[in-house]
């Protein structure tokens, strides 16, 4: 492989449609593993037999691991990024105005919705128990924190208001990296996997920190993009080299590192190596049926909204409750998700995309 790879730019019209359904996926998981605050009690107790929640015989692997998701998202995030940005920041014809712009538009709009309906959905549940529906942290000093997206800087402990927002605060600090590095540095080769090297090793040292966390995700979706690249050219199929690259680099380094640091970072290697893996797979442009295909674009569209209103949502819902929430009630789940999932896709069309072409056209000469 080069030092200096090109972006990778696949055809418009795919979309990268198999990114979008493995993030949808991702959103899911999520959902399902937030879906134990409604074990949270009025006075701040928890108390949750997991195996009892509904179709967890079907869906237990989300139960129980549906926070590997936001590092899936992390993954997938640099790799778009990598795909999209890297050539422009790269040869200085994409600007930071313009860059910052572009994604305060995307994520800033929601966000900010999102934080007042919270602040005044946790404000009314305090009222009624005296008590936070599951995040405690809510004073001035951590809503200001959320408002200007810094509440996991490490200024501020505690988890707060709209409290999955603490990924998408992380992954902000995170591309302002990316954009200084590739402007400093170019596209080097060596430069992105330094980046992951030190994340890897400062995790082995047991250096604790979700911003090394989502360093490392984010630079190896991108190392991925570069990998995808790089087989297209080479006119190889992706599924054999990504196979060959699987088993006779990372394998090894799996087992050497569960060898040397036991079970406890097996999860952590093991979703950094074959996530990458997957994506380069999955970015493919496969030949889409326009049915499935209108189907995966509406599901992309539907993530970032369905990740940040699935709490107030929650929030709404124990306030309406007056007594015990039915947590392990089939019809319950599948009102909720289906709520859930329902106010995402209205949001995105009725508020986030309109918010974001409005700032778009009016910031953005």
């Amino acid at each position: 492989m080069s030092s200096q790879p090109k972006s990778v730019r696949p055809r418009e019209s795919s979309k990268l449609l198999g990114l979008e359904l493995i993030r949808f996926v991702c959103a899911c998981a999520v959902l399902f593993w937030h879906y134990q605050h409604f074990a949270f009690a009025p006075n701040g107790s928890f108390a949750l037999t997991r195996s009892k929640q509904p179709f967890h015989a079907a869906f237990g692997l989300l139960y129980d691991h549906g926070f590997y998701g936001v590092h899936i998202f992390w993954c997938i995030s640099g790799y778009i990024f990598f795909w999209k940005y890297g050539a422009a920041i790269a040869e200085r014809t994409l600007g930071f105005k313009k860059f910052f712009i572009l994604r305060f538009s995307r994520l800033y709009p929601l966000h900010f919705l999102t934080l007042l309906l919270v602040l005044v959905l946790q404000s009314l549940y305090f009222l009624n128990h005296k008590y936070f529906f599951v995040y405690q942290s809510n004073d001035l000093e951590h809503f200001l924190s959320q408002l200007i997206l810094a509440s996991d800087w490490g200024f501020v402990r505690g988890d707060s208001f709209n409290g999955p927002i603490w990924s998408i605060s992380v992954e902000v600090l995170v591309y302002l990296g990316f954009f200084v590095i590739l402007r400093s540095f170019g596209r080097m080769l060596l430069i992105n996997v330094g980046v992951v090297f030190l994340c890897v090793v400062a995790t082995l040292m047991r250096v604790s920190s979700p911003i090394i966390e989502c360093l490392a995700f984010f630079y190896t979706g991108g190392l991925s993009a570069l990998a995808t690249l790089e087989f297209h050219s080479s006119g190889k199929r992706y599924w054999r080299v990504t196979a060959i690259f699987v088993l006779a680099i990372f394998v090894p380094l799996i087992i050497v590192g569960l060898k040397l640091y036991q079970s406890r970072y097996f999860s952590f290697f093991a979703l950094l190596i074959y996530t990458g893996a997957l994506l380069s797979y999955a970015a493919q442009d496969f030949p889409w049926h326009p049915r499935v295909k209108n189907m995966l674009e509406v599901a992309g569209n539907m993530t970032y909204s369905s990740y940040l209103i699935h709490f107030p949502v929650q929030l709404a819902i124990v306030l309406l409750y007056q007594t015990g929430i039915p947590i392990y009630s089939n019809m319950f789940f599948v009102q909720y998700m289906a709520i859930t999932l329902a106010l995402a896709y209205i949001i995105y069309r009725y508020f986030e995309r309109p918010a974001q072409d409005f700032i778009r056209k009016r910031w953005i000469a």
